[in-house]
């Protein structure tokens, strides 16, 4: 790529996206045309327009139907999803099935018209693939898009999908942990290893990874998501504080008036962000309800207390991450913070109450540091120099377990959970006997021992084998979690293959912290999986000791 053809990062995340470039030997977050660093992913659909970011997210109140808010939550999704239900539940769109994909129903003057999610997502990227190039003053093309932990492969083919309709060539998929460590330096080269938590705190989900960085290589250890756990919440319970308080001074209950409460919760928001560095606000909404107007104070103590039970279940997902990169809490050197959730004064007393040793750095902004280190992988992959291209590597690791069906109905683990990708294995499969002359896999990917309880990838056979014919089977994946499964008769050469770019099935992030639990359960012949509240009140977690702590330490 020539230095007139820039590569560009993008945080997409599920209700704010931002946008980096590589300039001046070091990444630079930029601004949209209101001069914020960070884009509502909303989309709106008026009689005679599309509106896109801050635009369309300022007209929500009075067009809710057609304007299109967190989109990205149903990329790759299907309607059969468990818990999906539960998420349309809350929405005053109407998202459903068209030809086999999700899409949103929406009013534009006078047709009705399903517009496909990864157009929705698509109309973000490209509004942050525009802002750029007026930045850059140049045309722009590729771009790393950084993805959460945990998705499936049917939901990052999904977000390929969405960048190529926004005009974007994806270079690479990148983790949000792994973009958000790059940001902070966390490349490892020349220094001794080290192993970094990184808590990502977003809108609609948390994510706690545990990563090494050893000589240039950046290798994650494992990989949690609570994908019920966001600054959505803390705004539902600043929502219902406030219910309450407007129905105690006036006699009116704003849940009886759907307008009133959109209004209400953009009111929370703003004071949510507000009390992140101040220690007191006042929450204002004009002619909330039938011409009243409300005024509310809120300090920071008192939202403390209001998101005291969020905050242990952060050290709930804190835990599980721990066990699922087999790290023991001593051995995490330091805690790097992303999502604009973390920003909260009381989530990161949290922490380090937790791990009283442990420097908590926010050197970086947390809105901007995964797009920031999606801008370094974009330099780092579109870099003709030696010295930059191979400055450091990544790793990521697989969500879930790839494996085979084998004879009683279960799943035989060909590829593990938190294998490191780009990876690939090989076995030599011998003919049971002379009269079998074909080989069949069914691939699947899951935790489950059952095949009926995993997702089904794909199946690939050979057959016209020569009697006692040997067959190698290769499993990889590539670093944008591709697979492809391969059969090759030693001797003759022939061959079959499946490749699974993810659009064959649909698996969420939700999904992939059922699955991982439900299989622990399995494994374990009953109880609850590693992490879960349960679990952790019965050993009188150490984590809610540290939490009391911090509080208490706080309200000194």
């Amino acid at each position: 790529m020539s230095q007139a053809e820039p590569a560009i990062g993008i945080d997409f995340g599920a209700g704010y996206a931002c946008v980096a470039v590589w300039q001046n030997d070091r990444p630079e977050v930029i601004a949209n045309e209101q001069g914020n660093r960070t884009t509502p992913c909303c989309v709106a659909f008026t009689d005679i327009e599309q509106l896109v970011g801050e635009t369309a997210f300022n007209q929500l109140v009075k067009n809710p139907r057609n304007t299109i808010w967190q989109a990205k939550r149903f990329l790759g999704r299907d309607l059969s999803e468990d818990g999906l239900q539960a998420s349309l539940a809350g929405l005053e769109y109407t998202v459903q099935d068209s030809d086999g994909k999700l899409a949103v129903r929406v009013q534009q003057g006078e047709e009705a018209k399903d517009v496909p999610v990864e157009e929705v997502c698509g109309a973000v990227l490209r509004f942050m693939r525009e802002t750029a190039e007026a930045f850059l003053g140049k045309k722009v093309q590729k771009a790393v898009v950084a993805v959460p932990a945990n998705y499936g492969a049917a939901q990052r083919q999904a977000v390929v999908e969405a960048a190529q309709c926004g005009g974007l060539e994806v270079l690479r998929l990148i983790h949000e942990p792994t973009a958000a460590a790059l940001a902070y330096g966390l490349d490892g080269a020349g220094e001794k290893p080290r192993v970094a938590l990184v808590f990502d705190f977003g809108v609609t989900s948390l994510t706690v990874s545990v990563l090494r960085a050893d000589g240039g290589l950046l290798e994650m250890l494992g990989a949690v998501t609570e994908a019920n756990l966001g600054g959505d919440d803390v705004d539902r319970l600043l929502v219902e504080h406030f219910v309450k308080e407007f129905k105690r001074k006036h006699k009116a209950d704003l849940r009886d008036n759907p307008r009133s409460l959109r209004r209400l919760r953009i009111a929370c928001e703003r004071a949510k962000r507000v009390l992140s560095s101040s220690m007191q606000t006042v929450l204002e909404a004009d002619s909330l309800y039938e011409g009243i107007d409300f005024f509310a104070n809120i300090t920071r103590g008192r939202f403390d207390e209001l998101i005291s039970d969020i905050c242990r279940r952060c050290l709930v997902v804190v835990d599980s991450a721990l066990q699922e990169a087999n790290v023991e809490k001593e051995g995490v050197e330091e805690i790097l913070m992303a999502g604009g959730s973390s920003r909260i004064p009381r989530v990161a007393a949290t922490l380090g109450g937790y791990f009283p040793d442990v420097p908590v750095r926010t050197a970086v902004s947390p809105d901007e540091a995964v797009a920031c280190g999606a801008a370094i992988q974009a330099f780092l992959l579109s870099s003709s120099r030696a010295q930059y291209s191979e400055a450091v590597s990544s790793h990521d690791v697989l969500p879930l377990s790839i494996g085979v069906e084998v004879s009683d109905g279960t799943v035989a683990p060909v590829l593990p959970r938190n294998t490191p990708v780009p990876c690939k294995v090989t076995h030599t499969m011998a003919a049971a006997g002379p009269e079998q002359t074909a080989v069949c896999l069914r691939v699947y990917e899951g935790e489950r021992l059952l095949t009926r309880d995993n997702t089904l990838l794909g199946t690939v056979a050979l057959d016209g084998l020569a009697p006692q014919a040997e067959v190698e089977v290769t499993f990889g994946v590539d670093e944008n979690g591709g697979l492809t499964v391969e059969l090759v008769e030693a001797g003759t050469g022939r061959e079959a293959a499946l490749a699974v770019p993810g659009s064959s099935h649909r698996l969420c992030h939700a999904e992939v912290y059922r699955q991982v639990q439900e299989g622990w359960r399995d494994r374990a012949g009953g109880g609850e999986g590693p992490g879960s509240p349960d679990k952790r009140e019965a050993e009188d977690g150490p984590a809610a000791a540290a939490e009391e702590e911090a509080q208490d330490d706080d309200m000194d």
